[in-house]
């Protein structure tokens, strides 16, 4: 199922399962890891998952809503796990004036996983309810049986990986491409240039992205630019620039740090 499939039914965030409820001053979100969310090379989930997990989470305090986006990086200490239940706690380091810093403990199943921080406008929005944007499990659309090919990413060369900017990616109806799918954009991306050339690379998978939102996508379609800086072995150092291919501004950009065949 491609994402033209999906350009009239509900958003690819909400498809994905995700939960995300309040506790006090905490923000919790939850999605569960399988084969539907795992890359096509690796078989493991992307990584970016738990960056679109990350940036709900940290977004969405009890005092209001933040943004939009200003950075965002994610640690993990390995691959994600192909299957459990992924899960994100958060709260603010720092509420400023202009900016809001905020920081999330990521693990699967209660097991510690990563770390994710992330930096905010301070354009504060009275609290969203969680369970309207988020629904029950009941009532939840049916989950594709790929999400990367809901992406549909194609690649015009070995260093480009193009994505339509198609409405289950976007913030709503009419909205630019959400920051976490920004994120898995440059993963798939950054995946295509460190293997392309090689029949038989397996999959590359990110343990360290870092990204820095310069812009928002409008138009679409996004246009992932790859670079290698740095490879050794099995492990590899990759920048990725971001643009909306409509008026060619630069986006995102994206540091991801990446092994092989895990």
């Amino acid at each position: 199922m491609g994402a033209s499939a999906w350009e009239d039914r509900t958003s690819f965030v909400q498809a994905l399962g995700l939960e995300a409820w309040r506790d006090g001053e905490d923000t919790h979100g939850a999605l569960p890891l399988d084969d539907a969310v795992a890359g096509a090379a690796s078989g493991r989930p992307l990584t970016g998952l738990a960056a679109v997990l990350a940036d709900v989470v940290l977004s969405n305090s009890p005092e209001g809503l933040y943004g939009p986006t200003v950075d965002l990086h994610l640690q993990l200490l390995g691959p994600l796990p192909r299957h459990g239940r992924l899960h994100a706690v958060g709260r603010p380091i720092k509420v400023g004036r202009r900016l809001v810093v905020a920081e999330a403990r990521l693990d699967v199943d209660g097991a510690p996983c990563g770390r994710a921080v992330g930096t905010f406008l301070h354009q504060h929005v009275s609290p969203v309810p969680l369970e309207g944007l988020f629904p029950v499990r009941a009532s939840r659309p049916p989950r594709p049986p790929s999400f990367e090919a809901v992406l549909a990413a194609t690649h015009p060369d070995a260093a480009s990986t193009r994505v339509v900017a198609a409405a289950p990616l976007r913030n709503g109806e009419g909205g630019t491409v959400q920051g976490g799918i920004q994120a898995i954009i440059a993963e798939l991306a950054a995946g295509w240039a460190l293997g392309s050339d090689e029949a038989d690379a397996g999959g590359w998978v990110p343990d360290d992205l870092d990204v820095r939102y310069l812009g928002v996508v409008r138009e679409g379609p996004v246009l992932a630019t790859a670079e290698v800086v740095a490879r050794d072995g099995d492990r590899g150092l990759v920048h990725v620039r971001l643009h909306d291919e409509a008026d060619g501004g630069l986006v995102a950009f994206v540091a991801l740090r990446c092994e092989r065949g895990v």
